[in-house]
C-alpha cells in the first residue's frame, strides 16, 4: 500500500526555536514532523495545529528544560509511524463542506483605552528604549494595540469564518485566530464524527481566544490590545456554532 498523503494533528505553539533564539522564524516541530514523515513513507504531510492558544512546548516548573524542535517533532514522528502501522484504510464517498461567518463583538475596556489615548496623544511617534534606541517602548506599543482595537470597532462586530469538512468518518474544523485549547476538547467531546482533526489560525488574523474565567486571572492571552479583543463569551460561541455545523455534516451520527 502506497501512502500518497497524510494529515497530522497535534496541539501546541511551534516556539522551541523562538524560546532559544530571538527573533528566529522556524518551522520548528510541525516542520520537523512532516520531514519525518515525508522520508518514511515518501508522502507529502500536512500539519493541522490544533487549539493551542496556551499549549506552549516547555513544562512551566521544569527550570533545567531545554526546548527542542528536533526532539519533539522525531519523537511525533515516531508515534505516528507506530500509528499508521496499525491504521486500517477503508473507501468512503461521504465527503462534504460547510462554512459560517459569525458575528462576535469587541470587548471594551473604556480605562485602559481613556489612558492609552492620553499617552499617545503626548506621543504621537513610537518613543524608543533609552538603553536600546531600536527598540520600541513597551508602554508606547501597549497603547498603540489598546487604540488599534478602538479603529478596528469602527467597521462593527468581528466577523470570525468557521469552516468545516467532512472526509469519511473525520471531520475537520478550521478556527481563526488562537483559542484556548479547552474549546477544541468540548468540540472534540460533542463532535458527531468519529475523528474530529481541529486547525487554529486559520484565514484570518483574530488574536487569543480564552477561555471566560482566563479574563480574571490576567496573563498574556488576556490582556486588552489587539492580540486579544474579542468579548469573554466569544469561545463559547464559536464553540456552539462548530458543533453546529458538524451536526449538520453528520446528521443523526454519533461519535461513540
Amino acid at each position: 500500500m502506497k501512502i500518497i498523503s497524510a494529515i497530522l494533528h497535534f496541539t501546541c505553539h511551534p516556539v522551541n526555536v523562538f524560546a532559544t533564539k530571538f527573533y528566529a522564524i522556524s518551522s520548528d516541530w510541525p516542520g520537523m514532523w512532516s520531514e519525518g514523515i515525508e522520508k518514511m513513507f515518501n508522502t507529502n504531510p500536512l500539519v493541522l495545529n490544533g487549539c493551542c492558544g496556551n499549549i506552549n512546548p516547555w513544562p512551566a516548573f521544569v527550570p533545567d528544560f531545554y526546548p527542542d524542535h528536533r526532539k519533539m517533532g522525531n519523537k511525533l514522528a515516531e508515534i505516528t509511524q507506530e500509528i499508521i502501522s496499525r491504521m486500517i484504510f477503508k473507501k468512503s464517498e461521504n465527503l462534504g463542506f460547510v462554512s459560517k461567518k459569525i458575528s462576535i463583538p469587541l470587548r471594551s475596556e473604556p480605562e485602559k483605552t481613556a489612558r492609552a489615548k492620553e499617552y499617545l496623544e503626548k506621543n504621537p511617534f513610537p518613543v524608543m528604549l533609552k538603553d536600546n534606541p531600536e527598540r520600541v517602548d513597551p508602554e508606547w506599543f501597549q497603547a498603540a494595540s489598546i487604540m488599534s482595537v478602538e479603529h478596528t470597532r469602527k467597521r462593527g462586530d468581528f466577523i470570525y469564518e468557521i469552516q468545516a469538512f467532512r472526509v469519511g468518518d473525520i471531520a475537520v474544523l478550521g478556527l481563526p485566530g488562537e483559542p484556548f485549547v479547552e474549546g477544541q476538547l468540548e468540540i472534540k467531546i460533542h463532535s458527531p464524527a468519529r475523528y474530529t482533526f481541529i486547525a487554529h489560525a486559520t484565514n484570518q488574523y483574530v488574536g487569543y481566544i480564552p477561555i471566560k474565567q482566563a479574563f480574571s486571572r490576567g496573563g498574556h492571552e488576556a490582556t486588552f490590545c489587539y492580540w486579544s479583543k474579542l468579548i469573554p463569551e466569544a469561545l463559547e460561541i464559536i464553540v456552539e456554532n462548530s458543533l453546529d455545523m458538524l451536526r449538520e455534516l453528520f446528521p443523526g451520527e454519533t461519535n461513540k
